[in-house]
């Protein structure tokens, strides 16, 4: 090199350990390859998923674990290692102590058809790698919460206050080189490589007296049968103001969703979220001011179908199973048919159909002719009438329906279906209109015109394919058949909620009974459940207030011991290390303790405490 030339030298420092030292230098010769492979694409390779932000709320003898959605959907791509690593799911861990060792205690995968993965994994027993199983996928479904009642490492029961340690990890796939994995002719699981962020420990301690961490929001306007409920993660980012969610129509007109939901801050009139889709019990929807705003809504679907009638034989209607979404796949929305005119918000509605065996009370009906291709067959006969039910005042609507005219069954402008396989394929459609013999409607204009049922341009409400029930006759007794639509978030519905953090106001906090603070153990034998190894000294106050707490401990000559301070209110116990103000160990004794709560008043109690003798072998 000439004076003044500079040269970049790039090093790698490689450790390995196996078993012994002959597979520690079969491990290294694996890890130098790899260094060497990611040296040669200029260090471009694909990093993990992102780490789910995770949080843990403490219950009475429950853990409930939410963990956020960063890595959903996420692909990791390098073009120079000609890889593509898509997410592929989650691993919950619960670890022992803190820095584990980790127990892998539930997976939840994207729900494809992959499942077990396989890779090659170095086995230091053998100096070598073999392909062992290291995704447990299950294609269960992507989930965001988990709720423990049981220590998932050495079983039983969860204790309250003790430390409990998890984490939650996302790990991706490689998707261009992913193969079949055989065992004899058997395909067991997927083999390719996988990617996965390490774990970071949440800390957490179930407790009685924890504060209230749901709430329900108010329904506001609108009738829709759905509920906002508010679940607080993150205390510390809890703002105290008051917020809004209300529905607008779906932005894309393709949407499966006809409704999307938006979340305002009233306190700044901020829109912090926006264009929601998500209206289901899993909680997966984004933390927002320390808060999950979980927005639950029914599909847009039938709710029920009764049937009522004063004859001993009952229902004498059935159904033929035509995949709609109630009454066994017999009764549905219009759109779930041949479609429907009607939009989204105006399905929530409940109809009343009164059957009648005097001829007098039946309706007048379009009626189409499957036989012909759907056309016009004239103003038929429905053995009743229909009601929309869904206001105060009853509203008469007008009524359609479809005869397959056949040898076995001629037309005759009679909604009559059979006890028939297909029930004489007599399809039934309920409209939005108001009763006027159903002279508006026909086949489109091809020997009718008029808005048609089976073109989707009439307002049909209801629509099904029913028969007679076997073993009864059609139309054997008066009847009332009542089917009532879900009542979905639409845009006249709007729910409202305040939040609060725990214990700054009355109705936060579930208990603060200073009678109920306990000192747990008491009396103490040199060991207690939430010890992590024999190094620990660990005695707790429990069901502390939702206050700022001092809690002061004295031995018996009156001389103090050690102030212990809890300022967090969504905090119930305090720690005690058996140690005095100076860190140093206490002896054995009964001491007293004394603990005051700001605006609650005191308490005073006694505990026994039995260490083992100090034995000193350096002097």
């Amino acid at each position: 090199m000439a004076p003044g030339d500079t040269q970049e030298v790039v090093c790698a420092i490689i450790v390995a350990q196996g078993a012994d030292r002959l597979s520690s230098i079969g491990l290294l010769k694996q890890y130098d390859a790899q260094a060497q492979a990611v040296f040669d694409i200029n260090f471009n390779i694909p990093s993990p998923p992102p780490r789910p932000s995770v949080y843990a709320r403490a219950y009475d003898r429950e853990i409930d674990l939410i963990w956020g959605t960063e890595a959903d959907n996420d692909t990791q791509v390098s073009d120079q290692s000609t890889r593509s690593f898509n997410h592929q799911g989650s691993n919950i861990w619960q670890g022992s102590p803190v820095a584990g060792p980790w127990k892998r205690i539930a997976t939840y995968d994207v729900q494809d058809s992959i499942a077990l993965i396989y890779s090659d994994v170095f086995d230091a027993g053998i100096g070598g790698s073999q392909k062992l199983v290291v995704q447990q996928g299950a294609n269960t479904g992507l989930s965001h919460h988990l709720r423990l009642d049981a220590d998932q490492i050495l079983g039983g029961p969860l204790v309250n206050y003790r430390d409990y340690f998890f984490a939650v990890t996302a790990y991706s796939a490689e998707a261009r080189h992913i193969q079949p994995y055989f065992v004899g002719l058997n395909q067991v699981g997927w083999q390719t490589e996988t990617l996965e962020n390490p774990q970071v420990p949440v800390t957490v301690t179930p407790k009685s007296g924890t504060g209230v961490l749901e709430v329900a929001a108010t329904h506001v306007t609108g009738e829709s049968d759905g509920r906002v409920d508010v679940a607080y993660v993150d205390q510390s980012a809890v703002t105290g103001n008051r917020y809004r969610v209300n529905f607008l129509p779906n932005p894309d007109p393709e949407g499966a969703d006809p409704f999307v939901w938006q979340l305002t801050n009233l306190g700044n009139n901020e829109v912090v979220l926006d264009n929601q889709l998500q209206q289901t019990e899993d909680i997966d929807d984004p933390v927002i001011d320390g808060v999950i705003v979980n927005v639950v809504g029914p599909p847009l679907a039938l709710k029920s179908a009764t049937f009522a009638t004063d004859e001993a034989r009952g229902r004498w209607i059935s159904f033929v199973d035509a995949g709609l979404s109630g009454f066994s796949g017999g009764i549905g929305l219009g759109n779930e048919f041949f479609g429907s005119s009607v939009p989204a918000s105006e399905y929530s509605r409940t109809y009343e159909i009164r059957f009648s065996t005097n001829e007098a009370e039946w309706s007048d009906g379009c009626t189409l002719r499957r036989d012909t291709g759907y056309l016009f067959g004239g103003i038929g006969k429905f053995p009743g009438s229909v009601w929309d039910i869904t206001d105060a005042t009853p509203r008469r609507v007008n009524v359609c329906f479809v005869e397959n005219a056949t040898e076995a069954k001629p037309a005759n402008l009679r909604w009559d279906p059979d006890d028939s396989a297909q029930g004489a394929r007599e399809y039934l459609f309920l409209m939005a209109s108001d009763y006027n013999g159903g002279v508006d409607y026909g086949d489109d204009g091809e020997t009718q015109p008029g808005p048609s049922v089976r073109s989707g341009t009439a307002d049909v409400v209801f629509a099904a394919w029913l028969r007679t029930r076997p073993g009864h006759t059609h139309l054997e007794s008066p009847a009332t058949f009542t089917w009532a639509a879900n009542y979905i978030n639409t845009n006249s519905d709007t729910f409202e909620f305040s939040t609060a953090k725990v214990g700054s106001e009355t109705g936060t906090v579930i208990d603060n009974d200073m009678d109920k603070i306990r000192v747990v153990p008491n009396p103490y034998y040199n060991q207690s459940s939430y010890e992590l190894n024999q190094f620990d000294r660990v005695i707790r106050f429990v069901n502390l207030p939702n206050v700022p707490c001092t809690v002061r401990i004295f031995n018996l000559a009156g001389d103090l011991v050690r102030t212990l301070e809890k300022e967090d209110a969504n905090t119930s116990f305090l720690r005690w290390d058996v140690q005095t103000e100076g860190s140093f160990p206490i002896a054995s004794g009964i001491y007293v303790y004394h603990v005051e709560a700001k605006g609650l008043g005191t308490k005073t109690g006694k505990m026994a405490i039995f260490v083992e003798k100090e034995r000193l072998n350096r002097f």
